[in-house]
Protein backbone atom coordinates (compact mmCIF):
# COMPACT_ATOMS: atom_id res chain seq x y z
CA UNK A 1 0.00 0.00 0.00
CA UNK A 2 2.89 2.03 0.57
CA UNK A 3 4.94 1.38 -2.07
CA UNK A 4 1.65 2.11 -4.22
CA UNK A 5 1.09 5.82 -2.47
CA UNK A 6 5.19 6.79 -3.27
CA UNK A 7 4.97 5.58 -7.05
CA UNK A 8 1.55 7.43 -7.16
CA UNK A 9 3.84 10.63 -5.67
CA UNK A 10 6.74 10.12 -7.81
CA UNK A 11 3.70 10.29 -10.89
CA UNK A 12 2.84 13.42 -9.55
CA UNK A 13 5.89 15.19 -9.17
CA UNK A 14 6.90 14.04 -12.66
CA UNK A 15 3.81 15.64 -13.95
CA UNK A 16 4.36 18.47 -12.28
CA UNK A 17 7.38 18.79 -14.61
CA UNK A 18 5.59 18.47 -17.32
CA UNK A 19 3.41 21.34 -16.67
CA UNK A 20 6.44 23.93 -16.97
CA UNK A 21 7.65 25.66 -19.54
CA UNK A 22 9.25 23.23 -21.84
CA UNK A 23 13.12 23.48 -21.69
CA UNK A 24 12.70 24.12 -17.70
CA UNK A 25 10.43 20.75 -17.56
CA UNK A 26 13.09 18.61 -19.36
CA UNK A 27 15.77 19.50 -17.20
CA UNK A 28 13.40 19.09 -13.98
CA UNK A 29 12.13 15.64 -15.11
CA UNK A 30 16.25 14.60 -15.57
CA UNK A 31 16.43 15.83 -11.98
CA UNK A 32 14.14 13.76 -10.42
CA UNK A 33 15.26 11.32 -12.42
CA UNK A 34 18.82 11.38 -11.28
CA UNK A 35 17.37 11.92 -8.30
CA UNK A 36 15.08 9.25 -7.00
CA UNK A 37 16.76 6.13 -9.20
CA UNK A 38 19.96 7.31 -7.30
CA UNK A 39 18.76 5.63 -4.07
CA UNK A 40 18.66 2.24 -5.33
CA UNK A 41 21.48 0.02 -5.07
CA UNK A 42 24.53 1.45 -7.04
CA UNK A 43 26.75 -1.26 -8.39
CA UNK A 44 30.22 0.70 -9.75
CA UNK A 45 30.93 4.37 -8.76
CA UNK A 46 29.06 5.25 -5.25
CA UNK A 47 30.17 8.48 -4.50
CA UNK A 48 29.89 9.91 -8.02
CA UNK A 49 26.38 8.44 -8.12
CA UNK A 50 25.80 10.00 -4.60
CA UNK A 51 26.80 13.52 -5.47
CA UNK A 52 24.77 13.22 -8.74
CA UNK A 53 21.95 12.37 -6.80
CA UNK A 54 22.69 14.95 -4.24
CA UNK A 55 22.82 17.36 -6.61
CA UNK A 56 20.23 16.71 -8.47
CA UNK A 57 17.46 16.26 -5.29
CA UNK A 58 19.37 19.52 -3.85
CA UNK A 59 18.33 21.21 -7.16
CA UNK A 60 14.54 20.02 -7.19
CA UNK A 61 14.19 20.72 -3.63
CA UNK A 62 15.31 24.59 -4.22
CA UNK A 63 12.74 24.81 -6.67
CA UNK A 64 9.61 26.64 -5.23
CA UNK A 65 6.74 24.77 -5.17
CA UNK A 66 7.90 21.65 -6.21
CA UNK A 67 5.46 18.63 -5.32
CA UNK A 68 6.48 15.45 -2.89
CA UNK A 69 9.75 16.72 -1.46
CA UNK A 70 9.74 13.99 0.87
CA UNK A 71 11.03 11.96 -1.44
CA UNK A 72 13.56 14.46 -2.14
CA UNK A 73 15.00 14.48 0.93
CA UNK A 74 14.36 10.53 1.53
CA UNK A 75 16.53 10.26 -1.61
CA UNK A 76 19.32 12.44 -0.69
CA UNK A 77 19.28 11.15 2.74
CA UNK A 78 20.54 7.65 0.98
CA UNK A 79 22.95 9.17 -0.84
CA UNK A 80 24.74 11.61 2.27
CA UNK A 81 24.55 8.03 3.53
CA UNK A 82 26.82 6.55 0.59
CA UNK A 83 28.82 8.94 1.26
CA UNK A 84 29.29 8.95 4.86
CA UNK A 85 27.93 12.28 5.59
CA UNK A 86 25.72 10.38 8.27
CA UNK A 87 24.77 13.99 10.21
CA UNK A 88 23.57 14.96 6.70
CA UNK A 89 21.65 11.87 6.22
CA UNK A 90 19.96 12.21 9.08
CA UNK A 91 18.72 15.61 8.65
CA UNK A 92 17.42 15.03 5.51
CA UNK A 93 15.63 12.02 6.64
CA UNK A 94 14.56 14.18 9.60
CA UNK A 95 13.08 16.80 7.22
CA UNK A 96 10.82 13.52 5.04
CA UNK A 97 9.44 12.70 8.52
CA UNK A 98 8.82 16.00 9.44
CA UNK A 99 6.46 16.26 6.28
CA UNK A 100 4.90 12.85 7.10
CA UNK A 101 5.33 11.38 9.83
CA UNK A 102 4.00 7.52 8.46
CA UNK A 103 6.98 7.53 6.18
CA UNK A 104 8.35 4.36 6.86
CA UNK A 105 11.28 4.26 4.11
CA UNK A 106 12.57 7.79 5.99
CA UNK A 107 12.58 6.02 9.27
CA UNK A 108 14.61 2.64 8.05
CA UNK A 109 17.01 4.99 6.43
CA UNK A 110 18.03 7.12 9.70
CA UNK A 111 17.98 3.87 11.62
CA UNK A 112 20.85 3.20 9.14
CA UNK A 113 22.56 6.37 9.56
CA UNK A 114 22.41 5.93 13.59
CA UNK A 115 23.61 2.84 12.86
CA UNK A 116 26.77 4.03 11.20
CA UNK A 117 27.12 6.41 13.77
CA UNK A 118 26.71 3.92 16.87
CA UNK A 119 23.63 5.56 18.37
CA UNK A 120 22.33 2.45 19.23
CA UNK A 121 19.33 3.65 20.69
CA UNK A 122 18.41 5.70 18.09
CA UNK A 123 18.71 3.02 15.81
CA UNK A 124 17.03 -0.03 17.37
CA UNK A 125 13.79 3.23 17.89
CA UNK A 126 14.07 3.73 14.08
CA UNK A 127 14.06 0.92 12.84
CA UNK A 128 11.20 -0.67 15.34
CA UNK A 129 9.20 2.64 14.37
CA UNK A 130 9.87 1.59 10.42
CA UNK A 131 8.36 -2.29 11.29
CA UNK A 132 5.46 -0.45 13.18
CA UNK A 133 4.53 1.88 10.83
CA UNK A 134 4.74 -1.00 7.49
CA UNK A 135 4.65 -4.57 9.09
CA UNK A 136 5.25 -5.47 5.33
CA UNK A 137 8.79 -3.55 5.00
CA UNK A 138 10.96 -6.73 5.24
CA UNK A 139 14.15 -4.61 4.52
CA UNK A 140 13.59 -2.87 7.82
CA UNK A 141 13.36 -6.34 9.20
CA UNK A 142 16.27 -7.44 8.07
CA UNK A 143 18.32 -4.18 9.41
CA UNK A 144 16.90 -4.80 12.86
CA UNK A 145 17.77 -8.30 12.52
CA UNK A 146 21.39 -7.40 11.61
CA UNK A 147 21.62 -5.11 13.89
CA UNK A 148 20.84 -7.28 17.00
CA UNK A 149 22.77 -10.09 15.46
CA UNK A 150 25.86 -7.17 15.62
CA UNK A 151 24.87 -6.49 18.95
CA UNK A 152 25.51 -10.27 20.19
CA UNK A 153 21.87 -11.40 19.97
CA UNK A 154 19.09 -11.47 21.94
Amino acid sequence: MKAMTLAALAGVAIMATVALRPPVAAQAQSQLSNCLTGSQIWAADQSSKAEQTIKSCTALLETNGFPVPLLLFKARGFAYSVKGEYDRAITDYDQAIKLDAGFSAAYNGRGMAYRAKEDLDRTMADYDQAIKLAPDMSVAYGNRGEFILAQGGI
